[in-house]
């Protein structure tokens, strides 16, 4: 096959270095997906903006999550604390709307893969900070550019679920179990979110400083900073050439066109047997651990369905429930067994190891 000038990366392809090309193309694909997803959703976008801007009265809210004017002052407000933060630590001006709005395709992506698929969990073949290095050069961004850059590793890279889709889920089972005041749910989930961060930060800060976080688990602590900065020391010491980033959005836009061929494709012929979404996510390192998972959850309910119909389908459900909560109570158990006796090494998998 044809070989883009260059390397891969970390966190592109189904491991460490995967194809560039495959990886490149998922994410024109990611990018497709999010812009058809919002294209559809012009005409509630436009309601949304006429309702938080000028509180026209025809657009009612009073049963969202939040109001249309709050969402739009927590997403501005959010937005302008964010574009500070990454000028602040180093990034171009001029690069940050790039790298904002790969970082949304990717967050807004795989929350709608979680959501439309029915997997727990996904990765994204292509991350934030190493495609817009590569589709706007080393170079340009500078040395600080680049650091700033890998810094957004910490929270832009190896994302399997995010907030934005555990809260679409949330709001689902509130939508089927009609909670009248989504609010309230949204509140709670909010002080989780923010107690979970604090908490985290804290506990962290305490093991490393107490135990040494070379002693801690590997990748946090060791692989992944190695990982971060081996990049940004790579592209200081070998920036990128023309070829290497042309030759990249040449398969970008590959990847563009395909996602957008088997989405008319999926709207347009009854009988067509793929579904599109799995296109941005199918070449990454967790799906080559979990695809025979989904493929035994997929061929279950085929068969339950045809032989047992919609009654079997119910009356079994809480079974397979109760396997997704028998791993995390058996892991929980042992983490509470920890604690007693002062041993370690057992935790919660989250998806996959």
């Amino acid at each position: 096959g044809f070989e883009l000038p260059g390397h891969g990366e970390t966190f592109t392809g189904a491991f460490g270095g995967g194809s560039p090309a495959v990886s490149h193309q998922a994410m024109g694909a990611m990018a497709v997906l999010v812009v058809f997803g919002l294209w559809v959703a012009r005409s509630h976008l436009r309601d949304v903006l006429r309702r938080a801007l000028f509180n026209d009265a025809d657009v009612d809210d009073s049963r969202e999550a939040l109001s249309y004017r709050s969402a739009v002052a927590i997403w501005f407000g959010s937005g302008l604390v964010t574009i500070e933060w990454l000028t602040s630590s180093g990034m171009p001006l001029w690069a940050v709307p790039f790298f904002l709005v790969t970082a949304f395709f990717t967050f807004f992506g795989l929350a709608r893969i979680i959501a439309e698929a029915g997997v727990g969990f996904c990765r994204a073949q292509m991350v934030a900070p190493i495609f817009s290095v590569y589709s706007l050069g080393s170079q340009p961004l500078g040395h600080a550019g680049l650091v700033s850059m890998g810094l957004t590793y910490t929270w832009a890279v190896d994302i399997r679920t995010s907030v934005m889709a555990s809260t679409i889920n949330g709001l689902k089972l509130a939508d089927a179990l009609r909670i009248e005041r989504p609010r309230r749910l949204i509140a709670g989930a909010a002080l989780a979110a923010a107690l979970s961060l604090v908490t985290a930060a804290a506990t962290t800060l305490w093991l490393a400083y107490t135990y040494g976080g070379i002693n801690l688990q590997s990748w946090f602590f060791k692989g992944m900073p190695q990982t971060v900065f081996g990049f940004v020391a790579d592209k200081i010491n070998t920036p990128l050439t023309e070829p290497i980033v042309t030759s990249r959005w040449v398969f970008t836009a590959v990847g563009a066109a395909v996602m957008a061929a088997l989405m008319a494709l999926r709207q347009q012929v009854v009988t067509w047997p793929l579904h599109y979404v799995g296109f941005p996510i199918a070449d990454t390192w967790v799906m080559s651990w979990v695809w025979f998972s989904i493929f035994l959850g997929w061929l279950f309910k085929l068969i339950i369905l045809r032989y047992w119909g919609v009654q079997g389908y119910r009356q079994l459900r809480p079974l397979f429930l109760g396997f997704i909560l028998g791993q995390i109570s058996c892991a929980g158990v042992w983490m509470v067994i920890d604690v007693w006796t002062g041993t370690v090494g057992n935790y919660i998998h989250i998806g996959v190891r």
